[in-house]
This record gives C-alpha cells, sequence and structure tokens, in this order.
C-alpha cells in the first residue's frame, strides 16, 4: 500500500505516519512539504490514498495559506493519475472546513478535524486505512469443489496459512517457491458456485493462472481409479433440450491454451513424473482398488465433461459417454472454470486435473477420496511450476 501525505508540520507527519505504521508497518509512506512537490509526485505516481492538510505553502520557504480550493484542483483535475484515489484531510482549522466543506464532499474528499491533545482522528483515519488496503496479489489461483479437495494441499507438505476470507472468498495462502498463490474453496460443488467462485477469483486477485483440482468420475474402459485426465477439451455435457423423445444434447466445448497443452504434455511424459506423484502416499487397504496390490495411475490429456448434477445412474452415463466417442471423464465443475478464464479480459492460462474416484453407477462411494485429491493436488503444483 503506498500513501501520499501532505504535511508541512514534522510533529503532526510523525503522528499521523506512526498510526499508518502501527496498522501496516509495511505501507510506504510519500511526504510532501509544500504544493508544488505534491503536484510532482501526483503526476509521477498512483497512490492507494492521499492524506492532506488544508493549510501548507505553496513553495519552499513560503508562508502556509490556505489552498483547499487549489489542491481540490489538483487532486481532481481529470488529467491527473489520481482523480479516483480515496483523499482524507486532516486539519486544524475548522474554520477553513468549514468554509470548503460542500466543495470538498463534492469531490469525494473527507474533511476530519485533527488535534494534537485528541484521540478523534485516529479512528476515521484506521477505518480508512482499512477501505482501502489494496487486495493482495498472487501468481495463481486454484479453485477446489469440496473442502477435502482443498485439505489434500495441507497434506502433501507446501508452505500453507491458515484459511481466510477475501471478498467472501473461502481462501488459502500457498507459496510455492517465489510463488505466491491461493487455494479457494467452492461453498457448494457444482457448475453454478464453481463459476461463481472462478470469476470472483479472477477479477478480485487477477492472477496469470487459475487450476482446479479434485476428483471426478472415469467412463468405464476410458479411465481407472486415480488416473487423472487434464482436459485438452472440455465442454457441458447436460446443456441441450428434454423433449417427448429424451434429452438432446447441445454441448459447448472450450479448449486448451495449445502453449500450454505442449508444456503439460512434455511434462506428464518426463520419466518418473508419475512415481514422482506417487511418492509419498501411503494408502490403507480400503484404499487400494480390489483387483490391484498398489495404487497406480495414469496422467492423460484428454476429454472431460461437466455437468450440473451428481450422476449415479447407467443410463445417463451412457449418454455421456455418446456425446464424444474420445470422453474420458466426468465431473461438475471444470467447465466453469475454462469457460470464466476464457471471458477474462486478461486471458489468465487455464487448466483442471482430477482423479478418477468412480465411473458414476449407483455402486459409487468415497474409499478412493483421499488419495484421489493427493495426486490430484500435487499434480496439479508440478504443472503450475511448469507453466510460471
Amino acid at each position: 500500500m503506498k500513501i501520499l501525505i501532505l504535511e508541512d508540520e514534522t510533529h503532526k507527519f510523525d503522528l499521523i505516519s506512526e498510526e499508518i505504521l502501527n496498522f501496516n508497518p509495511g505501507i510506504n509512506i510519500d511526504r510532501s512539504e509544500d504544493r508544488t512537490n505534491f503536484i510532482k509526485k501526483l503526476e509521477r505516481e498512483i497512490y492507494d490514498l492521499i492524506i492532506i492538510d488544508l493549510i501548507v505553502p505553496t513553495h519552499p520557504q513560503s508562508d502556509p495559506i490556505d489552498l483547499s480550493g487549489s489542491i481540490i484542483y489538483d487532486l481532481r483535475d481529470e488529467d491527473c493519475p489520481n482523480i479516483r484515489t480515496p483523499v482524507l484531510a486532516l486539519t486544524q482549522f475548522d474554520a477553513v472546513a468549514i468554509d470548503n466543506f460542500e466543495e470538498l464532499n463534492s469531490h469525494n474528499i473527507n474533511v476530519i478535524t485533527f488535534s494534537c491533545e485528541k484521540e478523534a482522528w485516529r479512528k476515521p483515519l484506521l477505518q480508512r486505512l482499512i477501505d482501502n488496503l489494496p487486495t493482495p496479489k498472487y501468481d495463481f489461483v486454484i479453485v477446489c469443489a469440496l473442502p477435502k479437495e482443498t485439505n489434500a494441499y495441507r497434506s502433501i507438505g507446501l508452505d500453507i496459512s491458515q484459511s481466510k476470507s477475501i471478498q467472501g472468498l473461502d481462501c488459502l495462502d500457498i507459496k510455492l517457491d517465489s510463488l505466491k498463490g491461493l487455494v479457494i474453496t467452492c461453498p457448494r460443488m457444482g457448475l453454478v458456485d464453481a463459476a461463481i467462485t472462478s470469476t470472483m477469483a479472477l477479477q478480485i486477485f487477477k492472477p496469470k493462472l487459475i487450476a482446479m483440482s479434485g476428483i471426478c468420475a472415469g467412463i468405464e474402459g476410458e479411465a481407472e481409479i486415480y488416473d487423472i485426465t487434464i482436459p485438452e477439451l472440455c465442454y457441458q455435457h447436460d446443456s441441450g433440450k428434454w423433449t417427448a423423445d429424451g434429452f438432446t444434447p447441445e454441448p459447448y466445448s472450450i479448449q486448451l491454451d495449445h502453449t500450454v497443452k505442449l508444456k503439460i504434455k512434455e511434462l506428464i511424459s518426463r520419466e518418473g513424473f508419475v512415481k514422482h506423484i506417487l511418492s509419498d502416499i501411503s494408502p490403507n487397504r480400503s484404499e487400494i482398488p480390489q483387483h490391484l496390490e498398489k495404487i497406480s495411475t495414469s496422467i492423460k490429456l484428454g476429454i472431460l465433461s461437466s455437468g450440473s448434477a451428481v450422476v449415479a445412474d447407467e443410463n445417463f452415463n451412457k449418454i455421456i459417454n455418446m456425446q464424444h466417442r474420445k470422453i474420458a471423464a466426468f465431473e461438475m465443475e471444470s467447465y466453469a472454470l475454462y469457460e470464466a478464464a476464457r471471458l477474462t479480459d486478461f486471458k489468465p492460462m487455464f487448466f483442471s486435473a482430477k482423479a478418477v474416484v468412480d465411473n458414476g453407477t449407483p455402486g459409487k462411494n468415497d474409499d478412493f477420496h483421499r488419495i484421489a485429491c493427493l495426486v490430484s493436488a500435487k499434480t496439479t503444483i508440478e504443472i503450475i511450476k511448469v507453466l510460471l
């Protein structure tokens, strides 16, 4: 956060600066002692908050005078880079503030009476700091539909903080060397919540990359338990029309960016990559498929579809299977994230990597969820490292 303070009295400046740094020691404070220097700083840099006195010198060595009218012009001129920056006027001269209150207020400049002896100015200043603290920037965001998918990141040895709420999003800070990221958990599973959460995350944090990890269902014969599908093409399988004759699909698809696809393909083809993903994962016997002695996974670029509801019906499973002859897996969220990223003006990289836990039939259960979340999370992290 960067704050510009126009104040010629050193003692007053020190009191204001102390209050600001007590709130957050990392705030960058810039000072001007006269209007001439103030104008130069306004034109060179954009600030998150500006604090002004109304009685200041015009230039160095001149006497302080009422410059409230001139300062309003400086701040709200249409060519000023800080025309929309919030401004707080802290003045010891009530008469000046009263005489100019209407004009100051009309230009969104809030006036607070300052006194060295009284504490009343401190609370409004603190509130302005809270209101204008800029949203932290992140290199990447990972969206998860379920808490169990998010919790996997706590179990794979990453530098992770406690959960926190940022503008209504359930966030978990995560660090990968010099990269800063967030794992965000959707309020509920499904396309709608995934679309809202992904769009909010993109708008608020503007990450270079957005991804999704977690669990999915696999098409029988195309994907086995713990196999990971990274959708090079993702579509919505339940968009279309229901008629007396049944369901007529009208799928909309989104492709993975070609450069992203090539980098992922090179990574997952590396010798020893699968072994690395499965390392340090210790399954219980119930977490190993009955026909196997140990867990295994295949990590592939493939076709994945998303729908609005959980599928636990063999007939609907067949409908999904018929929509694309190469479909490998299906779930409820990835299409929403792909679409949100596709429509974003700054064009972030995006991908999804989900692990199979069932085949969408009535016999599905939660036995394989823990391991699937882990292999999905580890794969997602490795892809992010390569892309960023």
